[in-house]
């Protein structure tokens, strides 16, 4: 047997061993966040002519403590929230919200905080949609969080449902 061959025989049970230990821990080194998705929606009423009025709903995101349940965690053990998708479907279908709406911004707003985070702003003279991918796990946890809007140039009194998907990361239960 040639001297290499041995070398190979004697290292690499050696180094397999090592292995073994080192990627074998007490902890697994991984954590075990998950991330789900909720899909919601809401109604808002935009007045006729306003000019940049605030609106604070009184809903919030409509996450609730069966979600959570749903989905195997709580509240305190929410990492992140984030809104990933937003879109705008008209009461009535003649009055797109790209025709009547020239700016409206959707914020996250927590009184006890006194803070608000942009979530997305709509552009309706090119019909676009910027969203934040801010995330507003803090707010939910501290307090009350309502959606505020802001939004200009309404021809009429016009009501508009928003539908987004919310994408959070939590701790699962133990």
């Amino acid at each position: 047997m040639t001297i290499y061959k041995k070398l190979v025989l004697f290292f690499l049970p050696s180094l397999l061993v090592c292995t073994t230990l080192i990627s074998c821990s007490s902890t697994n080194g991984i954590d075990d966040y998950f991330t789900f998705n909720l899909e919601k929606s809401f109604t808002f009423s935009l007045s006729q002519n306003s000019s940049w009025a605030v609106r604070n709903s009184r809903e919030s995101f409509g996450i609730d403590s069966a979600d959570f349940a749903q989905n195997g965690t709580s509240l305190d053990l929410i990492k992140s929230i984030k809104l990933t998708k937003l879109t705008f479907t008209p009461d009535l279908p003649a009055f797109p919200i790209s025709n009547f709406v020239d700016s409206l911004s959707l914020s996250a707003n927590n009184d006890s905080l006194s803070t608000t985070q942009l979530l997305a702003n709509y552009y309706g003279s090119n019909d676009s949609l910027y969203l934040s991918y801010a995330d507003v796990a803090n707010f939910l946890k501290n307090g009350d969080l309502k959606l505020k809007y802001m939004y200009h140039n309404t021809p009429q009194d016009l009501s508009y449902t928003a539908h987004y998907t919310l994408v959070l990361t939590a701790s699962p239960k133990q």
